[in-house]
């Protein structure tokens, strides 16, 4: 009889792990699919929104921090990052390894931008952040830099 159930046993855990490591090669699969444009849109739109840079509430269990970003609290970076950028995308670009996806400045943070800079001739829409991540959709980061944005040619 004690034979009769370590065979059991032996069965039980043989189907329990072909069932996990099956799990786990169908969710490594999905995770290994590229994402689309709108895709990535919609995901650099759910980071800004999610990690405060939009003028909508944070929603998020941990801050994703910036590469240069200065120490505090995360009340304190969430306060500095407070409507900084526009909630819908201005633009997205493919690249080699993902896609770059450009977010505006807000009209306070360039009205702030302005009053700091006392540089009334800055074309107030000349520059914005980008959200960068991989061709699969994950390593989502806020790139520490400004990006040039495209601007319309002037009427004459």
């Amino acid at each position: 009889m004690q034979g009769n159930a370590t065979v059991l046993i032996r069965i039980v855990i043989t189907v329990w792990l072909f069932t996990a490591i099956s799990a786990m090669s169908i969710l490594g699969e999905e995770s290994k699919q590229k994402i689309t444009e709108k895709q990535a849109v919609e995901i650099a739109e759910k980071f800004v929104r999610e990690n405060g840079y939009t003028a909508l509430q944070p929603r998020l269990k941990q801050l994703v921090s910036e590469s240069l970003e200065c120490g505090g609290t995360e009340a304190e970076k969430l306060l500095l990052r407070h409507n900084t950028l526009e909630a819908k995308a201005y633009e997205v670009m493919p690249y080699t390894k993902g896609w770059i996806v450009v977010f505006q400045y807000s009209k306070e943070a360039r009205q702030k931008s302005k009053v700091q800079d006392g540089n009334e001739s800055i074309d107030e829409r000349s520059a914005g952040r980008a959200v960068t991540m991989d061709e699969f959709g994950h390593e989502v980061l806020m790139a520490h830099q400004d990006i040039f944005l495209k601007t319309p040619k002037k009427k004459p």
